[in-house]
């Protein structure tokens, strides 16, 4: 379970290329993972997972660390997951510490099913979001869309869940979260390729884009 799921993100820049590593653990994983938490995890981190005492967020908590180590091991080039320390921002957002010359940013996100995590050099803005798709949770999300958004999901056929992770993920890269007007974070144009994936610009933050 642990060998799968890394996949490496190309990114185009104006300097030249860049790489980031994305890692995904599905929920299955957690019953092979929590056993061995001292290998994965640095003291500040044991530490805090032994004072969860709800299953739940255990869980997330651990499946979301170790989604996170492997990502960040990956773009250091390292080995050992205790080098690195995944901590806590002053907005709770994650922050790597490790001995290392390109400390990355990384951007971590869970749902009951999955953990993912994505490893990016600090210069360069990435954030991740996974969302469950039911009707449940699309009937909620178009209760929070504006009129555009919810006249372009018609367009396109893209899923309303899609199009709030974009939205989640511009928060995270923000710092802000869900804290601020949803309408700050409004998707201002949504396509999609060939293959289905959709693509989205951001109506005030036009340096921004999203793939879901």
């Amino acid at each position: 379970v642990l060998r799968d799921g890394l996949t490496r993100l190309d990114l185009t820049r104006d300097d030249g290329p860049a790489t980031a590593w994305l890692a995904a653990l599905p929920a299955a994983a957690f019953s092979a993972i929590e056993p061995r938490a001292a290998d994965w995890l640095a003291p500040v981190e044991l530490a805090y997972l032994c004072r969860l005492d709800v299953p739940r967020r255990r869980q997330s908590y651990l499946l979301g660390r170790v989604a996170a180590k492997r990502a960040v091991l990956r773009y250091l080039g390292i080995a050992d997951p205790r080098a690195v320390t995944v901590d806590r921002g002053v907005f709770q957002q994650p922050v790597v510490r490790a001995a290392a010359f390109d400390v990355p940013g990384v951007s971590v996100s869970h749902t009951d099913g999955w953990a993912v995590a994505v490893a990016h050099p600090a210069g360069h803005p990435l954030a991740v979001d996974v969302e469950a798709v039911t009707p449940e949770r699309a009937a909620t999300v178009r209760a929070h869309l504006t009129p555009d958004e919810a006249a372009m999901l018609g367009r396109t056929g893209v899923s309303p869940t899609v199009l709030w992770a974009m939205k989640e993920g511009l928060g995270k890269v923000l710092r802000c979260g869900l804290t601020v007007p949803l309408e700050v974070l409004a998707v201002s144009e949504l396509t999609t390729d060939i293959d289905g994936r959709a693509a989205g610009t951001f109506r005030h933050f036009l340096q921004y884009r999203a793939v879901g």
